[in-house]
């Protein structure tokens, strides 16, 4: 699955004639290298190495702010960041769903080679049930992959509208991040949003802003530290503020939800 070039070119508002054939030459680049990221992300995301994926799209992302013409002020920033993480996701699903198809059509033929054993000798039908085997493993742990990243997309969301105190329980019953149920996520985030909304009286002079944090707490709810902000600077300062004035959060209430909570990115938008 290939990054658009239109769907790259959204990210860019050519500043002048003259530095359009560089911006062509250096953005044509940076497509090659965001999409061997990306299909090296994906094939690290069924593998199961998490570590790799993370820093495959970090990398991508981090490339596509290098997209002539360059974002100046931190607002443009800021947008690019949002854009380029966007089409990072939603191009890495697609390549997950590529890869998934492409296990699935090679276990069919593995299938279809095992089912011709008859006429082989006992050497070549360990090899073909062997390979048929290998095949369908890879294929599951494909759909595996697909299905989590389905899955997660639903947490991310709910992640990311804490913040602006959104955390209405979704429909889904269940995700693959340990079985947590997005109705006991949604009801825990709930408490984390209203306890930090309370501690942010001024929350509404700064509507429009918006700033990321990453918050670490046990499983107690006991706050560990803050990290990663990101956005607007003022904002980003008042929240530091009022996160720092809160010891604990409620009690998590099981291992499930703290597997997802206990790190989480959020993004606070008023």
């Amino acid at each position: 699955m290939k990054l658009s070039k239109w769907k790259l070119m959204a990210l860019i508002i050519p500043a002048a004639w003259t530095s359009i054939s560089y911006a062509y030459d250096w953005n044509d680049d940076v497509t090659q290298r965001v999409q061997t990221l990306i299909g090296n992300a994906a094939d690290k995301y069924v593998q199961g190495d998490y570590d790799s994926y993370n820093s495959d799209t970090e990398t991508a992302i981090n490339l596509l702010l290098t997209i002539e013409p360059q974002p100046q002020s931190p607002e443009q920033i800021d947008a690019r960041k949002i854009q380029a993480a966007q089409l990072v996701d939603e191009t890495v699903k697609k390549e997950i769903i590529s890869l998934e198809q492409s296990l699935e059509a090679n276990q069919a033929k593995a299938d279809a080679e095992y089912q011709k054993m008859q006429s082989m000798s006992k050497e070549e039908k360990e090899q073909a049930a062997a390979k048929a085997a290998a095949e369908k493993a890879l294929a599951a742990k494909a759909k595996a992959a697909r299905e989590k990243a389905e899955a997660t997309s639903d947490v991310d969301e709910m992640l990311g509208e804490l913040g602006s105190g959104k955390s209405a329980p979704k429909t889904h019953t269940s995700t693959s991040s340990g079985g947590a149920s997005m109705a006991e996520i949604s009801a825990y985030t709930a408490q984390v949003s209203g306890m930090i909304r309370s501690k942010l009286p001024a929350w509404d002079t700064y509507k429009g802003k918006r700033c990321s944090v990453v918050i670490h707490m046990k499983p107690d709810g006991k706050l560990t530290g803050t990290d990663s902000y990101n956005g607007d600077n003022d904002f980003c300062n008042y929240l530091k503020e009022g996160l720092n004035s809160i010891d604990e959060f409620p009690k998590v209430p099981n291992q499930s939800v703290y597997s997802i909570i206990k790190d989480a990115s959020i993004n606070f938008k008023p």
